[in-house]
């Protein structure tokens, strides 16, 4: 039966490498720097992680077939085993394979933080099927041969019970032992991690390396951030202050409190935009960037919805491995945008066309202080329904200009579009309007720009117009085929905007600015006078060094004006002048630059304080952390 089990687990090896190869053929335009060296390395060192996802996938097999009994060795129990193995292994193949069409959104390996979906998964499988197709066609096929090669060596194989059982003691110590093995990757103390995988690939490569079931499996558990140590705390103080005292450094023109609307673009890159290059998709945002203050250098904190509303609505950056509204932490005390003007006595509400629960919006939106969440159900009219993600653009930000008149002011609002989200759908009435681009979603960048422009005519029809400032930011970066919107820089760029109708707000702001700089800077220009928690800085504090950090694959990220460093826990591993090296290809590292070791100081104080915080439940102005 050992002899059996090992022929089951080679043929799984086969096709967790045919899946490889499919995944590069697939995304081949995604890998612009993939040469014949990195293949072969990709091959080679991925059959560690393939082991290692098959022994923790297996493993329930494993166990059921080194069982010293005789009963073991029966047809129907082996019929049985045989049912489990195939089911197991067909999902596992399954999640590579879909892999292979989705790698294109988030430019990674799916993880386990796609259960921010479950509530949209049922609504979501048809749209998979039609856009897909191809992929589950490929799934059949290979579940078909997986079928196929698996019966032929069952049927190869006479299972006899063994004279003595007491023989078969070692083969399992030795089974046993060899999975362990298999599944940590590593003999020592260190077991495989989706991070090692930049050991034998260039980081933009290492999605070659791994395998999606490897990448889930090593994120399912919420693990416990431990803390660090890097600095001494007075030190650590120096380079990382996250408590705002609520000092102010520009004063609105108007006397009274401005209202504030901070529209959220699902799925928005720098790239889509006519005003930062030459593409025709966003006529309105081009002509409103004209008369905005522009952050030309902005950088989203991460690669999804429920990590960019966190940054955005809270000031908290993304840096652990889970989103903070799925992590351990999720309940911490936090001081929301919606909190802080709540204290200031302005009328808060969180307008989203999405089913109620999609990515724990309503909850989350709760959490930060806004009074109302404003979705699917309150809209109350699913003729306007995507029948996928919730309601289209166009009439629910009409449904929220008129709800937002209903607002008393001062309010603080938001509203987050959803049409240009996959699978890309439009209204069929409205379809044969936005022609398609380069990519599937410009045709829904080109509808829910227009969308915008229809809202601001209703706008600015209403009171409250002409008092409030607008802050126009995407939640993440969008598909894109440029190679520069595949590097560690260009996955995060994206427009933000900052619009008052006087035209007291006009230019560009050239330093770097990130989703999380935010909430600073509205609290900053509304003239706030309440404590807060807060990672980032207002663009209109002179006497702070502005950054954008991330982390994703176990890797932290922070970008200067001029530079940037990758660093994972424990070493640099990139660094970058990536104005003249867009592509990220001289890692200058070891080049004794100062400016490597002054970033890293601001980041190692800046992760040590985020650990510190969210262990002791100190994200509130309530505790200073450091």
């Amino acid at each position: 039966m050992k002899r059996l089990l090992l022929k089951k687990m080679t043929l799984v090896l086969i096709l967790y490498t045919i899946c490889r190869i499919l995944f590069i053929v697939f995304n081949f335009h995604h890998f612009p720097d993939l040469s014949t060296t990195i293949f072969v390395k990709a091959m080679l060192y991925g059959v560690l992680f393939d082991i290692s996802a098959i022994a923790y996938s297996n493993v329930p097999i494993i166990l059921l077939s080194i069982l010293p009994f005789s009963f073991c060795y029966q047809r129907w129990y082996q019929n049985l085993l045989g049912i489990l193995f195939l089911a197991v292994n067909i999902f596992c193949l399954g999640l590579n394979v879909l892999d292979m069409g989705y790698y294109q959104y988030i430019f990674r390996r799916t993880t386990a933080d796609v259960v921010g979906v479950k509530n949209d998964v049922s609504s979501l499988i048809p749209t998979f099927l039609h856009d897909f197709w191809y992929l589950f066609v490929v799934l059949f096929f290979l579940s078909v041969l997986f079928y196929k090669m698996y019966r032929h060596i069952r049927n190869s194989h006479d299972l006899e019970p063994p004279k003595y059982y007491s023989a078969e003691i070692l083969p399992i110590l030795v089974v046993l032992l060899v999975t362990i093995i298999g599944a940590r990757g590593s003999f020592g103390y260190e077991e495989l991690r989706p991070i090692t995988a930049a050991s034998y690939v260039p980081r933009s490569n290492v999605s070659l390396v791994t395998n999606t079931p490897f990448t889930i499996i090593k994120s399912l558990a919420k693990k416990q951030i431990e803390p660090k140590h890097y600095l001494p705390p007075t030190q650590c103080g120096q380079y990382c202050t996250n408590m705002q005292c609520g000092d102010t450094h520009f004063a609105p023109a108007a006397n009274k409190q401005p209202n504030v609307l901070v529209i959220v673009l699902e799925s928005f890159s720098s790239e889509y935009m006519g005003y930062f290059n030459c593409t025709p998709y966003t006529p309105f945002l081009d002509s409103l960037f004209q008369h905005s203050l522009v952050c030309t250098h902005a950088y989203a904190n991460g690669k999804h919805s429920n990590i960019g509303i966190v940054s955005i609505m809270s000031s908290i950056p993304p840096l652990m491995g889970d989103a903070f509204m799925i992590s351990n932490y999720k309940d911490n005390h936090i001081d929301g945008l919606g909190n802080v003007l709540k204290q200031q006595n302005y009328s808060t509400a969180f307008f989203h066309g999405g089913n109620d629960g999609t990515f724990d919006f309503d909850k989350f939106s709760q959490q930060a202080g806004f009074d109302e969440y404003i979705g699917r159900k309150a809209y109350n009219n699913d003729a306007d329904y995507d029948n996928h993600w919730g309601i289209y653009d166009e009439p629910f930000l009409q449904f929220t200009a008129q709800n937002l008149n209903q607002l008393p002011q001062p309010f603080g609002a938001a509203v987050f579009t959803l049409s240009s989200h996959h699978p890309f759908s439009l209204p069929i009435d409205k379809a044969h309007l936005y022609p398609e681009g380069t990519e599937p979603i410009h045709k829904t960048v080109r509808y829910t720009d227009n969308a915008l422009r229809q809202f601001f005519k209703t706008a600015e029809q209403m009171p409250w117009f002409r008092n409030t400032l607008f802050v126009i930011v995407a939640d993440h970066a969008g598909p894109a085929a440029s190679p520069y919107t595949h590097t560690k820089v260009g996955m995060y760029d994206i427009p933000i905007a900052f619009y008052y109708p006087d035209g007291s707000l006009q230019g560009t702001y050239n330093r770097v600015v990130q989703q999380i700089d935010i909430m600073p800077t509205i609290l900053d220009y509304i003239g706030n006078s309440v404590p807060y928690m807060a990672f980032g800085q207002s663009i209109f504090d002179p006497t702070h060094h502005h950054y954008a950090y991330s982390y994703a694959e176990e890797m932290y990220q922070v970008l200067s004006d001029e530079y940037c460093l990758q660093f994972d826990g424990k070493q640099n591993i990139g660094f970058y002048h990536y104005p003249s090296d867009s592509l990220l290809q001289r890692n200058l590292i070891g080049h004794a630059l100062p400016t490597e070791d002054t970033l890293q100081q601001y980041l190692k104080a800046t992760i040590q304080t985020y650990n510190n915080a969210m262990l002791h439940n100190q994200l509130s102005h309530l505790a200073i952390c450091y």
